[in-house]
């Protein structure tokens, strides 16, 4: 790979940093200081938006340097890639190329940063008969911030909307009230912005924006993204949810007492995936504590020697037939 793809990578190394920083404010540091707890933030939010894993010697080998001698493996760009909201490491690098290539060489960079303005108009004729691309370079520039000054004053005009968006139950109408409604709000070439409902179940959103596009997150309930064209007429909006009917099922055999255990075992095994994964998190810090594989999870949740109790699912991932494919969990005693 030639040395500018590197250069490149490390703009990417920045953008994963600050999609992490989106969800957990907290980490300041950048990724090359990242240790054992930010890292562990950094692998289960890889998981929960793009359902890949890296392993911590995976990490310490590419994103923990400050200077990489050569590029991860295609596979693992196209997966950081697409955490940080690109198609892949081909668009990456289409969309980084097309930001650096503005059209104008070096040496008449070089030349607008040292030129010192002359009150003599023959001064400046010279300097444009010396140098014939620049005078088209300033005319561009100076109606380039004009329009932008313009489209700013245009923009500061507009005056702020306010709307109110409550989320309800699908089968019931009811409000969700109780556990904590995460939505994550997503900005076209912005990084995500991670809101949480109020008690009632509720979010107020202030903004000039003409539409919104958001991720609602709610315990025991499917993950959904919404596009919604703002309407000034209508402020406020009811939003159903769908119950995540699995993830349910699951709290309720954790909780309820052990009678048919083969007939609970046909039934987890006819949800889950063959590959699925189980990670049991700590209920204080939400970080990974133990990654369990189908038939470890329906054992210690099946077998009362080994068994899981009262289990309060996070989020669950489903695969194209509608079993679930990834799980994570805390378990409440």
């Amino acid at each position: 790979m030639p040395p500018k793809n590197l250069t490149h990578f490390r703009q990417l190394k920045l953008y994963v940093t600050q999609q992490l920083q989106s969800v957990h404010p907290h980490i300041e540091t950048v990724i090359n200081d990242w240790r054992g707890q930010e890292i562990q933030l950094f692998q289960a939010d890889l998981m929960d938006k793009v359902q890949g894993r890296v392993s911590e010697k995976w990490f310490y080998t590419h994103l923990k340097p400050l200077k990489n001698e050569k590029l991860p493996r295609i596979d693992m760009l196209n997966l950081l890639c697409r955490y940080v909201g690109f198609e892949g490491w081909q668009d990456f690098l289409k969309i980084e190329v097309q930001k650096s290539d503005m059209g104008i060489s070096e040496n008449e960079k070089a030349q607008i940063e040292g030129l010192k303005i002359s009150s003599s108009k023959q001064d400046q004729g010279f300097l444009f008969t010396k140098y014939p691309s620049l005078k088209a370079i300033v005319t561009l520039s100076i109606g380039l911030i004009v329009a932008l000054w313009l489209l700013g004053s245009s923009w500061m005009s507009v005056p702020q909307k306010k709307y109110e968006f409550c989320f309800v139950d699908g089968d019931s109408g009811k409000p969700i009230e109780g556990d904590a409604i995460e939505v994550v709000i997503l900005h076209e070439k912005e990084s995500p912005m991670t809101k949480t409902c109020d008690e009632k179940g509720c979010l107020e959103m202030k903004g000039k924006m003409e539409q919104v596009k958001m991720v609602v997150k709610a315990t025991y309930y499917r993950n959904d993204t919404i596009v919604r064209i703002l309407n000034k007429q209508q402020r406020r909006e009811e939003i159903r949810l769908q119950t995540d009917d699995y993830a349910l099922m699951i709290h309720i055999f954790s909780t309820s007492k052990l009678e048919d255990w083969q007939k609970r075992r046909a039934q987890l095994n006819d949800m889950i995936s063959e590959k699925a994964q189980f990670i049991q998190v700590d209920a204080e810090n939400r970080l990974g504590m133990e990654i369990y594989n189908k038939n470890d999870f329906v054992d210690k949740l099946t077998m009362p020697i080994k068994s899981l109790k009262n289990i309060k699912v996070l989020e669950t991932q489903y695969n194209s037939k509608g079993k679930i494919v990834s799980m994570r969990f805390i378990q409440t005693n």
